[in-house]
């Protein structure tokens, strides 16, 4: 099931679809394309999305100028997996 709306019941108008159901001629999907991938407003997908990255990203550069075999090596791997999996 997904949400569309259409032009034809009224502009704005939110329906569900079922498979096998008929969607009306005229669908206007909402395009994501339109949202502001480079500075999204705070709280949005897209800020969550580049924030995740960060931490990610800076984490994995901790990791690597950590020295091979010593516990700041582990404890910063244990960090990038808990980040990783969304703790």
């Amino acid at each position: 099931m997904f949400q569309y709306k259409t032009r034809t019941r009224g502009l704005g108008s939110n329906h569900n679809i079922r498979p096998g159901d008929e969607a009306p001629r005229e669908l206007v999907f909402e395009n994501i394309s339109e949202d502001d991938r480079e500075n999204p407003p705070q709280g949005s997908y897209f800020s969550h999305v580049i924030e995740r990255k960060n931490k990610l990203e800076g984490l994995y550069k901790e990791l690597l100028q950590a020295p091979a075999g010593t516990a700041q090596e582990t404890e910063v791997i244990q960090r990038l997996i808990q980040a990783a999996v969304g703790g």
